[in-house]
């Protein structure tokens, strides 16, 4: 094991609004606060005014527009330039396309390398030859380790650390946060936030079902708040409205991409979501109805708390198909109850504290950097 503290350049994509972009964001602030260099090569995108709020070298590298041989060569020539002038030791890798340069240019600098697996969409023959190569691989969740082990490729399980300080509780001034946001005093709030592309746009029209269906059964005040943005959005949208225009009713809003969750999630009665967007919003005390790509978990109650994380919250697996009536029954128990909406709110927030608290989780993070070794 070595002791000597490591030298990490963290290597994704892009710096778009969504689970991986956040994890890294929270995990490279908790490395930065212990102390560790951290260093971030990844193209443009809307998070990276955050990005640049930790402080860190941020190196802006177009690899979404490297396809050709030319190109990527070009590309992994900048990033061994970063490696030597930055002294790097470690890279720590979260998607297979800039991954891939990455590992190239860790090899031939006799690199230690990390790849964080946050999905069932990783290309499976990719993660075998990483692997062989000496790449130390980490899974987000149980179900993609089972996966992944089902296909020959070994991981550690290391959860998205949320941080407890910035997604906390708020029991004060609500009223005035619903002011701000134009949000009716007697409206029964329902957030649902992910990505509206894929397979998340068709959970998004699923929510709306539901929602419409409660609107329907005497919850005449619900406000459906949708943030998220995507290739989708504008045929979400115009499904939002054609249900709106069906029902006679309008009770769906759009806030597109929104940096500032904590705020949507202390004004929420009930939270639908998964993975990361379950775990902020328990974070901060509030009830959660979990489905996501693989299906409909529900509500996630203080008894049921372990075994929604071992289906990562209905994004890796799941217990139920999709079903917009089911989902619309779940929302309502929530909605139906304050008391129960404190309880599970109070339950939520000690767990994530137990299993998620990025201060925990940047501690395991760093054994793996320790025990890793060079990629040959």
């Amino acid at each position: 094991m070595s002791t000597v503290q490591p030298r990490v350049l963290m290597v994704l994509d892009a710096l778009l609004v969504g689970g991986t972009e956040t994890h890294v964001l929270t995990l490279t602030r908790s490395l930065l606060a212990r102390g560790v260099y951290v260093s971030i090569c990844a193209g443009h995108g809307a998070l990276e005014s955050e990005f640049e709020k930790l402080g860190c070298n941020i190196h802006y590298v177009p690899f979404f527009g490297a396809w050709s041989r030319r190109e990527r060569a070009s590309i992994r020539r900048t990033l061994t330039s970063i490696i030597l002038e930055e002294r790097i030791t470690h890279i720590h890798v979260h998607q297979l396309h800039s991954g891939q340069m990455a590992l190239t240019c860790a090899r031939n600098q006799k690199l230690a390398v990390i790849a964080t697996v946050h999905g069932k969409y990783y290309d499976l023959k990719t993660m075998r030859s990483m692997q062989e190569k000496g790449v130390q691989m980490i899974a987000v969740s149980p179900p993609v380790r089972k996966w992944m082990k089902a296909q020959g490729v070994d991981a550690s399980v290391i959860p998205n650390g949320i941080s407890l300080q910035h997604f906390r509780p708020k029991k004060y001034g609500l009223s005035i946060i619903r002011k701000k946001l134009n949000i009716p005093q007697a409206a029964q709030v329902v957030v649902y936030a992910g990505r509206l592309a894929g397979e998340k746009a068709d959970v998004c029209r699923r929510v709306i079902d539901a929602c419409s269906q409660l609107q329907a059964n005497g919850h005449s005040n619900l406000l459906l708040i949708i943030v998220g943005g995507g290739i989708h959005a504008d045929a979400v949208k115009a499904y939002a409205r054609q249900v709106e225009k069906r029902t006679g009713r309008s009770y769906v809003r759009f806030l597109g991409t929104h940096k500032a969750m904590r705020p949507l999630y202390a004004v929420s009665n009930c939270v639908v979501g998964t993975g990361r967007v379950a775990l902020e919003a328990m974070s901060c005390a509030r009830p959660v109805v979990a489905i996501g790509s693989a299906g409909l978990y529900g509500r996630i109650r203080p008894q049921k708390l372990h075994s929604a994380w071992h289906y990562y919250f209905g994004d890796h697996a799941a217990p139920y198909p999709h079903n917009s009536h089911k989902l619309s029954q779940q929302i309502q128990r929530i909605l139906a109850s304050e008391h129960r909406q404190a309880r599970y709110g109070d339950a939520g927030r000690a767990f994530v504290a137990e299993k998620f608290d990025s201060n925990k989780i940047v501690h395991r993070i760093l054994q793996i950097y320790r025990h890793a070794r060079p990629i040959h």
